[in-house]
């Protein structure tokens, strides 16, 4: 009864060489990247964090994830960072979409908006000059 329990509080290696070590903490810190995103785009939503400041710490997560998507889909371990999220079942769902779909800080999507909108207006106005002269 003895060796069993102590069998069973032995600890269980991860890994048996220098390369699976390497493999393991290179998911280990993909899987941080998405978990930091998560919590920088719920505190932006709750507006726990300035603009500047989300701007500046979602921009380098985004540089860091590309970095290390590349790295690790490129020696094949993994196939994808979709396949990661459902091997590992990763629940980020703000992460995904920032860093799969949209690509850029929520601050430059608003950016882009005015800047949208003002062309709209301005289109408008000359629109309007036109057929004042016709």
């Amino acid at each position: 009864r003895r060796v069993l329990r102590s069998y069973l509080m032995a600890d269980a290696p991860l890994y048996t060489s220098t390369r699976e070590r390497r493999r393991q903490t290179d998911l280990a810190d993909f899987y941080a990247l998405l978990k930091a995103s998560e919590a920088v785009e719920k505190a932006y939503a709750r507006g726990a964090v300035s603009a500047a400041d989300y701007e500046t710490a979602c921009s380098q997560l985004m540089a860091q994830f590309r970095a290390s998507e590349a790295a690790l889909t490129g020696d094949g371990t993994i196939a994808s960072t979709e396949a990661f999220f459902a091997q590992w079942r990763v629940d980020c769902p703000r992460a995904r979409d920032r860093l799969l779909r949209v690509g850029a800080p929520a601050t430059h999507l608003q950016k882009g908006d005015a800047v949208d909108a003002a062309r709209v207006a301005e289109c408008v106005q000359h629109f309007i000059t036109a057929m004042d002269a016709l």
